[in-house]
């Protein structure tokens, strides 16, 4: 059985590590959802054979991948994206090189899994491939009965609409860093779920919620307020989805 943390756990687990303060910052806006996710994890993980999942992957390393393999999600935790040296294997677990925008080109797929559990979390968008293409890539990698769970921003949230409303932009340009581009494309929970059945899977589980701990006053606001919107306001989107 994994190992959960909630999220003054995870908050505590980070702050044993050394990193430079805008990391720090980082990780302290996102605990709360890695913590959500961690749970849904756990429920997902609990419908598995004998409650164990053997395999997992990891798409796009980062801080996620730490926890997943502090908490014993699997017994192998493997990553695909770019090598990270702040994210290093254990012994049994791979690393695959994979630019992700390479996913256009079928023949360039790598050969592995396929997995038990594929995680996705904060990335697809960041990648500027079509979508039905990125779904199939991904149900390239689940095991059929294995589970794809995907984690991105509400392109519709409330606080965008809000931004919209007074003449600004809510999305960031993009950046000058070929591995950190910025969002090029974020979704709404209808093309998330209507392209992940296209690409044969079958949605389990949409959860919507404000999981994200920022610091100002307008983002204390509407972190009290969320809970009372509609899903389609919220700001984060996380999607369980079962390969058939």
């Amino acid at each position: 059985m994994m190992k959960h943390m909630d999220t003054r756990g995870i908050i505590a687990f980070f702050d044993r590590m050394s990193m430079d303060e805008p990391s720090r910052m980082y990780l302290k806006y996102h605990a709360q959802r890695f913590s959500f996710l961690l749970g849904l994890l756990d429920d997902c993980i609990g419908t598995m054979a004998g409650g164990v999942c053997e395999s997992c992957l990891d798409v796009g390393p980062n801080y996620l991948t730490l926890l997943l393999r502090e908490c014993e999600v699997a017994s192998r935790i493997d990553s695909i994206g770019f090598h990270d040296d702040r994210f290093p294997c254990r012994a049994g677990d791979a690393h695959f090189e994979f630019d992700l925008r390479d996913a256009v080109e079928r023949e360039r797929w790598p050969r592995i899994g396929p997995y038990d559990l594929v995680v996705m979390a904060e990335v697809i968008e960041h990648l500027p491939v079509y979508l039905p293409v990125t779904f199939a890539f991904l149900a390239s990698l689940v095991k059929p009965g294995g589970y794809l769970v995907i984690q991105t921003p509400n392109a519709c949230s409330l606080s965008k609409r809000m931004r919209f409303l007074t003449g600004r932009n809510p999305f960031d340009l993009i950046r000058d860093d070929r591995e950190n581009p910025s969002h090029f494309r974020e979704y709404t929970i209808r093309e998330l779920t209507d392209h992940g059945v296209s690409a044969g899977f079958e949605v389990r589980r949409v959860v919507t919620r404000n999981y994200f701990l920022g610091e100002r006053l307008r983002s204390k606001v509407f972190a009290r307020i969320s809970p009372l919107l509609p899903p389609s306001l919220r700001s984060g989107i996380t999607l369980l989805l079962a390969k058939k």
